[in-house]
């Protein structure tokens, strides 16, 4: 069966492109999988689009057309979407007979009963959705994100990845950090940071900084650092919990998912610790402190079905 994986209007991080690569990845004895992206590493190219703002997911995607040629050009059989979707597209793909899904995360409320009230979901044949650290209020199959665990010994490093791609509360991750690496440098003189910076905005910062655009091995690159200080976008957070890596998170104000509520929860349950943008360096700077004294955080281990199976028993 010919299946695309698509993700689109995304940016940061590429939260959402990773997992439907180890998606691909392990569905690929059972299917023929396509991944669909408005990037270079695609196996299909989507037409571009710079990132907008959506409902819960639901936007305006204005090549959508071009998109939908492009999947029955290839006879795509199934299109699975991550999280971003436009309706016009999956309503056109459903009258083809092409059977569609949507993989998501739990929802910021006043998105999750927009989406229901307006009916954006019922074309979908299927809906997954990932354990979190909160829940949703949209119907689904709650499932567990695919966590590669790796027993590499963690450095004696620093981690920063920085997503939202330039929406303003990443800005306001920009500037905490900006004001701290200083303040890293001088109280913990052999820690070395790596910073996943898609945007190049930390590139007059430090020189002596490990600037790496993206990557699509987060939870290897996870695991060989001893800190990791990163905004609370879901996939990210999913990894550091199942990982058991020492974590600061920073929320976002997203609009789509409650990053606050997800940090809030992370660090009540002992996953790690977190703080808002506004408290400041000199409480990041504590909470690192605090973080390196620790010998370990607990993993979270994921109760429900993985994300890979339960999608090969749906097309069953």
């Amino acid at each position: 069966m010919k299946i695309a994986l698509i993700t689109l209007n995304s940016g940061g991080t590429m939260g959402h492109y990773v997992p439907l690569k180890k998606l691909k990845t392990s569905m690929s004895k059972e299917h023929e999988l396509f991944l669909v992206t408005q990037d270079e590493f695609s196996d299909i190219k989507a037409p571009f689009q710079k990132t907008t703002h959506s409902i819960g997911g639901c936007f305006i995607y204005e090549e959508w057309k071009s998109l939908l040629a492009t999947l029955l050009k290839n006879k795509i059989e199934v299109a699975i979407f991550s999280t971003f979707f436009d309706t016009r597209l999956i309503e056109e793909l459903k009258k083809s007979n092409i059977k569609t899904g949507l993989i998501t995360y739990p929802l910021r409320d006043s998105h999750a009963q927009a989406l229901i009230n307006r009916n954006s979901l019922s074309n979908f044949d299927e809906i997954f959705i990932y354990e979190d650290f909160y829940k949703t209020t949209i119907p689904g199959k709650t499932v567990s994100p695919l966590i590669k665990f790796n027993s590499e010994t963690k450095k004696n490093n620093i981690l920063i990845t920085c997503g939202g791609g330039g929406l303003e509360s990443a800005n306001k991750f920009y500037k905490l950090i900006s004001q701290t690496i200083p303040k890293i440098k001088k109280i913990f003189p052999d820690q070395k940071i790596t910073i996943i910076d898609r945007l190049n905005k930390y590139e007059n910062i430090d020189e002596s900084l490990n600037l790496i655009s993206w990557s699509d091995n987060l939870p290897e690159l996870i695991a060989a650092h001893k800190l990791v200080i990163s905004e609370a976008g879901y996939h990210t957070t999913a990894e550091l919990a199942a990982l058991g890596t020492k974590a600061i998170l920073i929320p976002g104000s997203r609009r789509i998912d409650n990053q606050e509520l997800r940090a809030v929860n992370f660090s009540r349950r002992g996953f790690g610790e977190s703080m808002f943008p506004e408290e400041g360096s000199d409480k990041l700077i504590s909470l690192i402190e605090k973080v390196f004294e620790k010998t370990e955080f607990i993993q979270h281990i994921y109760k429900n079905n993985p994300i890979d199976e339960e999608i090969l028993n749906w097309l069953k």
